[in-house]
C-alpha cells in the first residue's frame, strides 16, 4: 500500500487483460504477468528488477504519473540495456511528447508511448495482435506515437479513433 490504509488494484492491468481476452486474436499467445508492485517506492526498484529478470517479458507497459514518473523511466531505461528486444510502451497523463518534438530522443529506451486521453486496454491488445519477434506494426495500434528513423522524430499511427467514437468505447 502507497499510503497506510490505501490498497493498490492495478485497475489497467486487470482491464487490459480482460479487455484481450474477449478481443484478441492470439489469446493463446501470451502469458500475463501479474502486476505485482506499483511503480511509486525506489525501495522496491530491486524488487522490481527481479520479477524482471524472473520472468523476461517480451512487452513491458507502464503509465506515467507525478508520482512514479522518475521511477518508470529508469526501470525502462534499465530494461532496453539488459533486455533491448523488450517492447517498452509508456501510456499516462505526464509525457512531454505533446509539447517536446524531442520525447523519443530524450527517452530513446521507450519503443511507443499512447497519450494519456486514449484507451490503454485497446492499445495493448493491438499491440499483443501485432507483435512479431520482437517488434511491433505501430501503424496498427490505434493513436500510438512511435519514433521514426534515426532522428527519432515523432511519427503518430495512422490509425486513430475520433473523440466522438472514444464515448462508446
Amino acid at each position: 500500500p502507497r499510503f497506510s490504509q490505501d490498497i493498490w488494484l492495478p485497475v489497467l492491468w486487470a482491464n487490459a487483460k480482460t479487455y484481450y481476452q474477449r478481443h484478441g486474436q492470439r489469446q493463446d499467445s501470451w502469458h500475463w504477468i501479474p502486476a505485482e508492485f506499483d511503480l511509486y517506492d525506489v525501495e522496491r526498484e530491486q524488487d522490481i528488477k527481479k520479477l524482471f529478470l524472473k520472468q523476461q517479458p517480451d512487452i513491458l507497459a507502464l503509465s506515467l504519473y507525478v508520482w512514479n514518473y522518475r521511477l518508470s523511466l529508469s526501470i525502462a531505461k534499465w530494461v532496453k540495456e539488459i533486455a533491448p528486444r523488450c517492447i517498452v510502451v509508456t501510456g499516462g497523463p505526464h509525457q512531454s511528447f505533446k509539447h517536446d518534438a524531442n520525447w523519443f530522443q530524450k527517452h530513446h529506451y521507450i519503443d511507443a508511448s499512447l497519450p494519456g486521453e486514449c484507451y490503454g486496454e485497446l492499445c495493448i491488445t493491438e499491440i499483443l495482435d501485432n507483435y512479431n519477434n520482437g517488434t511491433v506494426d505501430w501503424d496498427q495500434v490505434t493513436d500510438i506515437r512511435y519514433p521514426r528513423g534515426r532522428t527519432r522524430q515523432i511519427a503518430v499511427s495512422g490509425k486513430s479513433m475520433s473523440r466522438s467514437n472514444k464515448k462508446y468505447f
